[in-house]
C-alpha cells in the first residue's frame, strides 16, 4: 500500500472516528454515558480492555520513539484522548514506523 494511500484511509478512519464520537455525544453526554457503563460488568470489561490497548500503543510509540521528548506527549495524549490520537499518530509517523519495521525484520 502507498503511503498516500495509507494516510488518506487513516485520515477517513480518524474523521469518521470523529464524527462518531460528535454523534454520541449530541445523543447521550459523555460522563454520563461513562457512569453507565461502570455499572455493568460488560461496559467495566470493555473499559479495561480499551485501556489495556491505549497503554501496550502508548508503550509502543515511546519504545519507538527512543527518548524523543514528544513521544512523551503522544503517550499522554493516547491514554487520555484514545484511538483518534493513534490514528494521528499513525498518519504521522507510521511511514518511518513502517521504514524502521521492514529494516529490522530484513536485517533479522
Amino acid at each position: 500500500m502507498s503511503r498516500v494511500l495509507g494516510r488518506f484511509l487513516l485520515g477517513l478512519i480518524l474523521f469518521l472516528f470523529v464524527l462518531t464520537c460528535v454523534w454520541a455525544e449530541m445523543n447521550i453526554p459523555f460522563i454520563p454515558a461513562v457512569k453507565v457503563m461502570a455499572e455493568n460488568p460488560w461496559g467495566l470489561a470493555t473499559l479495561f480492555d480499551l485501556y489495556i490497548g491505549f497503554f501496550i500503543f502508548a508503550t509502543m510509540v515511546l519504545v519507538f520513539e527512543k527518548g524523543r521528548p514528544y513521544a512523551w506527549a503522544w503517550a499522554v495524549l493516547i491514554v487520555t484522548l484514545g484511538n483518534g490520537v493513534s490514528l494521528l499518530y499513525l498518519m504521522v509517523r507510521g511511514p518511518q514506523l513502517m521504514d524502521h519495521l521492514r529494516s529490522h525484520f530484513e536485517a533479522g
